[in-house]
């Protein structure tokens, strides 16, 4: 008998494969569930052991020479564990070979727009995305086009996380985002912070749009890392930190990046911001650790300013100014 509050162990061994659009199998494609990593074999097959009670997805590293998986413009490369329980514990991912090889793109970062209200959405609509939209229908007829918002989508108003994803699927560009302190739903703690298998938690709302917070893509021979590095107590109470588990996820992750190769890390908040050091990553120096070896640019939100760091010779921060 178990205790309350004691969580039922909810393992399971989910399993698949990554194919191309022919239906053959691609190999050495990274799979994770946001804690363990796997890589596709020969056959493009992949199995990986997950824990539902802190994994929600199972999602892929897409290699550079694929497209980038969306839908409509938001980006599309991962599936929810309920779905894969519900299919008897089996998904496939289908990714397109690119037809021609392009060792350039452009990354737009998008930086807390927070809109609180549907007036407030109206005018994203009618000011920010035009710009978005002139600026990514010129630059795509060059190279791809990614954008990346840096979190404070909404002013914690989850509804309105639906009304973002339909002005942003009107753009030409594959659509990533990144949880800012606004992006939780108040009512509750980040999941890492909630009982062990808890049916609710702060990240759920954004869960459901746009996927896992932790994850990366490749693109153009960059490697591309989105992080939360909010760690939301509730009622708008947060730390700007990165766990600890999530640090294992990002040093795992850059195990599969060869030393020297160029890395996009985005997050939120801040690391080294000289101007409002206080809303710093409290553990920047544990971050920069597992970022050394690398040619690194991070980008980050939160301060509503525009500053350019040098951090070392080859870690460089850009804080990005409010939407």
């Amino acid at each position: 008998m178990l205790a309350a509050g004691v969580s039922f162990a909810r393992q399971f061994d989910f399993s698949g494969r990554v194919v191309d659009g022919k239906g053959n199998g691609v190999a050495k494609v990274v799979v994770t569930n946001g804690s363990e990593f796997t890589v596709t074999d020969d056959k493009g097959a992949w199995t990986l052991p997950t824990d539902t009670n802190t994994c929600k997805f199972v999602y892929i590293s897409t290699p550079s020479g694929y497209c980038l998986p969306r839908r409509g413009a938001i980006a599309d490369f991962y599936v929810g564990v309920r779905t894969l329980a519900d299919n008897r514990g089996k998904h496939d991912f289908v990714l397109q070979r690119r037809e021609k090889k392009d060792d350039k793109f452009y990354f737009i970062a998008i930086s807390d727009p927070q809109v609180k209200n549907r007036e407030q959405l109206a005018k994203w609509n009618k000011q920010t995305i035009p710009d978005l939209r002139n600026t990514a229908e010129r630059l795509s007829g060059e190279h791809e086009v990614v954008t990346m918002a840096l979190g404070d989508i909404v002013w914690d108003n989850m509804k309105l996380f639906d009304g973002y994803k339909q002005s942003v699927n009107s753009l030409p560009v594959t659509a990533f985002q990144c949880i800012g302190n606004h992006d939780f739903d108040k009512r509750y703690q980040a999941l890492n912070n909630m009982p062990l298998g808890t049916p609710v938690y702060g990240e759920m709302e954004y869960h459901r749009h746009f996927g896992p917070v932790d994850y990366s893509f490749n693109i153009a021979g960059v490697h591309v890392v989105t992080l939360k590095n909010i760690n939301y107590m509730g009622n708008k109470d947060y730390r700007e930190q990165i766990t600890g588990a999530q640090l294992e996820w990002l040093r795992r992750d850059l195990s599969y990046v060869p030393k020297g190769s160029m890395v996009i890390l985005n997050m939120h908040a801040a690391a080294w911001n000289v101007v409002e050091a206080g809303g710093n990553v409290l553990n920047a120096e544990q971050l920069a650790e597992v970022l050394k070896g690398y040619r690194v640019h991070v980008f980050a939100g939160h301060t509503h300013f525009l500053q350019n760091n040098i951090v070392s010779d080859s870690l460089y921060e850009h804080n990005i100014g409010a939407a």
